[in-house]
Order: structure tokens, then sequence, then C-alpha cells
């Protein structure tokens, strides 16, 4: 699951050659350069806002269970599961940044190879 190699080559044009690009975005399709990344970027930003919302919702459970502990005098396990959904929560929303750059890109080539 990678970026097609029109996308990635976008991207580290864009953001540069040390960029660290992610890598999760599933791709089922043969890469045909510009429409390719549309469909792509498009895709992955709907891929990382679904993962965001489930994110969202272990946040809220999380939150809950220590305010149940709290109220029945039990200590709220917070540590490690609130740093975990902490750290998920930067990475997605830099995997988000790197698709709407993405999706910004192939527009901007969409428009210029229309014109």
């Amino acid at each position: 699951m990678l970026f097609s190699p029109y996308c990635r080559r976008l991207l580290t044009q864009e953001l540069g050659e040390n960029a660290v690009l992610p890598v999760m975005v599933p791709v089922d399709h043969p890469d045909h350069g510009l429409e390719s990344a549309l469909y792509e970027s498009a895709l992955a930003i709907t891929w990382v806002e679904e993962r965001m919302a489930r994110l969202a919702h272990d946040w809220a459970r999380n939150a809950e269970d220590i305010t149940t502990a709290l109220a029945e005098g039990r200590v709220p396990t917070i540590g490690d599961h609130t740093d975990e959904l902490r750290r998920c929560a930067e990475r997605f929303q830099t995997q988000r940044g790197y698709f709407c750059t993405l999706l910004r890109l192939t527009k901007a080539a969409r428009t210029r190879t229309t014109t």
C-alpha cells in the first residue's frame, strides 16, 4: 500500500526529498498519472478522516473510563493509553496534511494541463 509513483513525485517535489511520506494509503488501481493522483488524494483524505473519527470515538471512551473510575473512587489508568491516542491523533493530522497537499497539487496540475 503505497502512493503511486506519480503522487510520490508530486509530494517530494513539494515537500523535499527528505519528507517522510505516509505509506498507508490503499491504492487498488494502476498508476495513470494525474487522474490516478486525483483519485488517490481524495481517497486518502477520506481514509484518514475515517480513522480520525474512530480515534475521536476512542478518545471519548477513554475520557468516559477515566470519569467512571474517578466517580467510583478508583485510580484511573491514564498514562499509556492517553499517550497512544495523542500520538495517533498527531500522526493522522500529519497524514491528512500530506493528503490535502497532494490534492491541491494534483488539482493545480490538472488545471495547467486543461488550459
